[in-house]
């Protein structure tokens, strides 16, 4: 159900954390690089834009710190929807390719617009690929793309009630980030999806609950995909609030559920679902 939910944070955070969450070890090598040599000295252009309807289209903007980011940009049919923002695994060897033409063409397809963005130091965007997941850098770039979606010069205008954040592995850093410390002048997003959540996911706020006491409390739904093999999500299913979701399946980290086969079909299924309830009318 779609509300203008807030951010309660009651005290802090209680969990430990595993081996596998440990931000050093995220070091996905799957990205493919496709970048024509002809165009690396043509700067990105941020005037780019497309109407409603439109074939994807490669966008820019710039963070508040001066690094300009790149994305691919999709919008829906019709102005005054929903919209995805995608966030990738560690760069630099994950870029915005995490998100195959298939899988954004799924999402596209529920009526979705879709912003693809590749993080500093990623793909096609600038920025010190050091500072991806720095505080407050990672969120700097969460609310840059949140800030072009909602310009209201935008040829196909989204609903600032309805957007979705997605992050893969360390992509949720700037997804937990912004829920906690975003600029005012920004909404809260409806919804979140976790894709293979680690201690990177919550390593500027803490890790433990000696550090930062009993309990903590994010009020919004957040859809949490982690395979068998991390059991960091765990530790957060007995106090999560009922807007929460907690899948596990699988073996696949982070955007390599979205293997081609029955993992990604899965995978696409649990999140349209769960993001289509959080964005219905009530």
């Amino acid at each position: 159900m779609r509300t203008s939910w807030r951010l309660l944070v009651l005290a802090a955070l209680a969990c430990g954390a595993p081996a596998e969450g440990d931000p050093a070890g995220d070091t996905e090598t799957d990205a493919v690089d496709d970048t024509d040599p002809a165009d690396t000295d043509t700067p990105p252009d941020t005037t780019a834009d497309a109407a409603c309807g439109a074939a994807e289209v490669e966008v820019a903007f710039d963070t508040t710190d001066g690094v300009r980011l790149v994305a691919d940009w999709r919008p829906a049919a019709t102005a005054g929807g929903p919209a995805l923002v995608l966030f990738h695994m560690v760069p630099p060897a994950n870029d915005r390719t995490n998100y195959p033409p298939r899988v954004r063409e799924a999402l596209h397809a529920k009526g979705w617009s879709i912003l693809n963005v590749d993080r500093r130091g990623a793909g096609d965007s600038g920025g010190d690929v050091t500072q991806a997941t720095g505080d407050p850098q990672a969120r700097l770039d969460l609310e840059a793309a949140v800030r072009w979606l909602l310009d209201p010069g935008r040829a196909c205008a989204v609903d600032p009630e309805a957007l979705v954040f997605v992050g893969a592995s360390n992509g949720t850093t700037a997804l937990f980030d912004y829920a906690l410390d975003h600029d005012p002048a920004l909404p809260l997003p409806a919804s979140m999806v976790y894709l293979s959540p680690g201690t990177y996911t919550i390593q500027h706020h803490g890790a433990s609950k000696a550090e930062l006491g009993s309990t903590w409390r994010i009020q919004l739904p957040i859809l949490w995909l982690y395979p068998s093999t991390e059991p960091f999500s765990l530790d957060f299913v007995a106090d999560a609030p009922g807007a929460w979701e907690f899948v596990e399946r699988g073996t696949e980290h982070g955007a390599r559920m979205f293997d081609g086969g029955s993992l990604e079909r899965q995978t696409l299924d649990d999140l349209t679902r769960y993001v289509g309830a959080a964005l219905a009318p009530e």
